[in-house]
């Protein structure tokens, strides 16, 4: 984590353009320019900089938005709680949908059935979303937009369409993956034995195979995280959610590095905690 707030600090230290320029009229006096880098920090040196840069991110205090003028965690917090309720329900949905699919193959192996799932994962979810909403506008006529203006559980139930793009190719990558696992403990022990006593495709996979099976799936979907946090953020500026996406693209634009470099860490954060979560189940699998 050290190493990506390094590089984080370094990436916007060597920017040429002081972000001061854009936002302090230069009809201000000396004085009050001043004041105002001190505020912000700008008048230190860069070591300093760098210090009292790693200290916010320790303590969670990196500073004031140049855009909001508040403190970044204040405008981080709404943002971050609808970008992992958005992340919630995609995973949710992906988990299901793969446990749907894995049902119906153990009843039937079709093979029709099986290039569902690579359909699902070859297909970004970029190419799901803004075919879903061409959908809904020119034949449903209905634009699905979460103005949270309607309270939290509004704003969850309309976010089941949008999680719904980002969660199938989650959802094709797992039944993938946990297919082929199963497809090889077909010929296991304790699998044979299960057939032995007469149990039927479901129960074999229910009671017997997921039992050994579970530790990957999570695993899987641990080390998933970071595209589940990336592709949120592309779902929410095509659906218009007012989650870590747009206020990703909003600093961006307006250079306001403060608030920029606290979400990149919070996705950096998320990522680097799948991969850690992966390799801890891992451990525990071997």
């Amino acid at each position: 984590m050290w190493l990506i707030a390094t590089l984080l600090f370094v990436f916007f230290a060597v920017i040429d353009q002081n972000p001061m320029d854009v936002f302090v009229d230069p009809r201000l006096s000396q004085a009050t320019k001043m004041r105002i880098e001190t505020q912000f920090g700008y008048d230190q040196s860069i070591g300093v900089q760098y210090l009292l840069f790693l200290k916010g991110c320790v303590t969670g205090q990196l500073g004031m938005s140049f855009v909001y003028k508040q403190p970044v965690a204040q405008v981080l917090a709404p943002t971050m709680l609808r970008s992992l309720i958005l992340g919630t329900i995609s995973v949710t949905i992906a988990v299901l949908g793969c446990l749907a699919w894995l049902s119906v193959m153990a009843r039937s192996k079709s093979y029709r059935a099986k290039w569902v799932p690579v359909i699902l994962l070859v297909v970004p979810s970029l190419v799901w979303a803004v075919t879903t909403r061409w959908l809904l506008l020119t034949v449903f006529d209905w634009y699905p937009f979460a103005s949270y203006t309607g309270g939290m559980f509004r704003w969850s139930i309309e976010a089941v369409i949008p999680a719904l793009t980002l969660a199938l190719p989650v959802s094709g990558y797992l039944a993938l993956c946990l297919q082929a696992r199963l497809d090889e403990m077909d010929h296991m022990p304790f699998v044979i034995a299960a057939w032995g006593r007469g149990a039927s495709q479901q129960q074999i996979l229910w009671r017997h195979k997921f039992r050994q099976l579970w530790p990957t799936a999570v695993q899987l979907l641990a080390l998933h995280l970071p595209a589940i946090a990336g592709g949120s953020l592309v779902i929410e500026c095509i659906f218009g959610f007012s989650g870590l996406g747009l206020l990703l693209v909003d600093a961006a634009l307006g250079r306001d590095l403060p608030l920029l470099s606290a979400a990149s860490l919070y996705v950096s954060a998320l990522g680097l905690l799948g991969y850690e979560l992966g390799n801890v189940f891992q451990r525990r699998q071997s």
